[in-house]
């Protein structure tokens, strides 16, 4: 209720404010004097349009909830104009600290929706916030105006740090357990697979559970008897889905060292020598290992169930594979006698023993015979007298001999026999015998 004097003029704000709300209105003012002549300027009207500037995020398209790292990723939005006015704006779309970019929405009509793809980012390993939001200026709502989410960035990798055995160098024979280290190089929990292989003779795959991230594990394998060779010695990780395969696999080098040297032969001396050679011994020296060995060689000449008469060690250096006839650098003056030859090598870590050693029998041989008396004839005879010559012989030597014997008999100071005979006998070793010739003589006068 408002007072005014004749052709008074006042300019009156009502008692109550109204909030305006989004819309167009028809506004109206009106006099309310009962005694009112003149009806027609009791009210004003007027039309009102209460303008709302409202943009926001309505959801974050992408990237959401996990991706797999270097994807390529497009950033987008889902974009709303709320108002009721069409509105040019810009939005901005982060993920961490890593990402940052802003682009211009232009003339986007109430109530429409625009889904910017960003400029792209290529996905690192990682957790993120990602967030987009909306810059108008004179947004009245701006609970609306940004959305974030969190971004998970998977990287699946796993390798083999290194091996642990077998590398370098061991010695045949030796039972030993593959060992590696692998570990796991990405950001989430893996389960995967391992094979070590050892050229093509060995290969085995354990398997990997639950080997958190940039954690280690060492794996053992089945256990593999080394058999001599050079080898590459290989492991490598199978993960599906491994991101980084240059670092799956470790090779190394192996060399299982053979070490065997030994005995091919006996060369000399062998089988029967006569005595009073003099002998150089002789063997065949053999490396059937696969490395250059240097090592001790004996040589021993030993009486059959006595001792021995004759030894002498030198060193010989073979390579791999090499055979060799070797002389050795002490001789021996062969006596009568039955012997063992024995040559033997003595490499200290020879794997194989069967084969260090020959033996070979030896018997030295001494040939003699001889006359010990002439039994028959004695100093004189008489004339006419029939004789059949007689003779002791032995045989000096070791071995069986069978030789021609002569019996002569010459006239004193000449060499012309008048009688002649020669028998072939046979003596055993060391046998004397009296031997009567096969044919007689009668005894004419003279001197012989």
């Amino acid at each position: 209720t408002i007072s005014l004097s004749p052709y008074e003029t006042l300019k009156h704000s009502f008692s109550q404010s109204w909030e305006a709300i989004r819309g167009n209105y028809v506004v109206i003012c009106t006099t309310m004097l009962s005694t009112d002549q003149d009806v027609s300027n009791d009210y004003i009207k007027k039309s009102l349009f209460v303008v709302a500037h409202d943009v926001g995020v309505e959801y974050i398209i992408a990237p959401v909830d996990t991706v797999l790292e270097n994807n390529t990723l497009m950033p987008t939005a889902q974009i709303k104009n709320f108002g009721n006015v069409s509105e040019n704006f810009k939005v901005i779309f982060k993920i961490g600290g890593v990402y940052e970019e802003t682009l211009d929405i232009l003339n986007l009509k109430p109530d429409s929706i625009v889904k910017p793809v960003f400029p792209s980012w290529v996905a690192v390993r990682g957790t993120y916030p990602v967030s987009c939001t909306t810059l108008l200026i004179n947004d009245l709502y701006s609970d609306n105006n940004k959305k974030e989410s969190t971004l998970v960035v998977i990287a699946h990798d796993v390798g083999v740090e290194y091996i642990i055995q077998p590398v370098d160098t061991i010695l045949e024979g030796t039972l030993i357990t593959p060992q590696v280290v692998v570990k796991n190089y990405g950001n989430v929990v893996e389960d995967f697979d391992v094979i070590f292989r050892i050229g093509d003779i060995y290969a085995d795959t354990v398997s990997v559970t639950d080997l958190l991230p940039d954690s280690v594990i060492t794996v053992s394998f089945d256990p593999w008897n080394v058999v001599r060779g050079s080898y590459v010695v290989s492991c490598s990780t199978l993960l599906a889905g491994d991101l980084y395969p240059n670092n799956n696999r470790r090779d190394s080098s192996l060399f299982v060292i053979y070490h065997d040297v030994g005995v091919g032969d006996i060369i000399e001396p062998i089988d029967t020598v006569l005595e009073g050679q003099l002998i150089m011994p002789r063997a065949r020296l053999i490396n059937f290992g696969n490395v250059r060995e240097r090592f001790p060689v004996v040589f021993r000449i030993d009486v059959v169930g006595g001792g021995n008469v004759f030894i002498v060690i030198d060193t010989v250096e073979l390579l791999a594979g090499e055979k060799l006839d070797y002389t050795f650098s002490q001789s021996w003056q062969a006596v009568r006698g039955n012997y063992i030859v024995r040559c033997s090598t003595m490499l200290s870590t020879d794997i194989n023993n069967n084969n260090d050693w020959q033996d070979s029998s030896l018997f030295v041989v001494y040939h003699d015979v001889g006359i010990i008396e002439i039994t028959i004839p004695p100093d004189t005879l008489t004339e006419r007298d029939t004789i059949v010559p007689t003779v002791i012989v032995v045989n000096l030597g070791n071995v069986s001999e069978k030789f021609p014997i002569q019996f002569r008999i010459e006239n004193v100071g000449s060499q012309t026999p008048i009688f002649n005979i020669i028998d072939t006998i046979s003596l055993s070793p060391y046998e004397t015998l009296k031997h009567s010739f096969s044919q007689s003589w009668e005894a004419i006068r003279g001197n012989y």
